[in-house]
């Protein structure tokens, strides 16, 4: 694949989107091809930081959103065993209205 990146920048992006992906054999990978290549460990270390940013972001938002449905009585008492046993939830408000547009499914399939 070629790119306009240096090979050092396109491991650090590599290194970074390993973390955000949670992949331990990609963040071997690139970590290794980033030392190869002359990235410095403080630059690996922002590359870290970036990919770990990138992926609590997410998490961040859906446990507010959790935190907000749960206080208007939209999440069930009782857990279901999977998350695709349970019917989607009803949208309430505009942070909802995209996940109410969307066709009925399963969160996993």
């Amino acid at each position: 694949m070629t790119t306009p990146l240096s090979e050092k920048v396109a491991e650090l992006v590599g290194l970074g989107a390993a973390i955000a992906a949670m992949c331990p054999p990609c963040l071997s990978y690139h970590l290794r091809r980033a030392r190869e290549v002359g990235a410095a460990e403080d630059e690996i270390r922002a590359a870290l930081r970036i990919g770990r940013a990138t992926r609590e972001t997410p998490a961040r938002i859906i446990d507010r959103l959790a935190d907000r449905l749960a206080g208007t009585g939209f999440l069930p008492e009782a857990a279901p065993a999977s998350c695709c046993e349970q019917e989607p939830v009803p949208a309430r408000d505009a942070a909802l209205e995209p996940v109410a547009a969307a066709p009925a499914r399963s969160c996993c399939g």
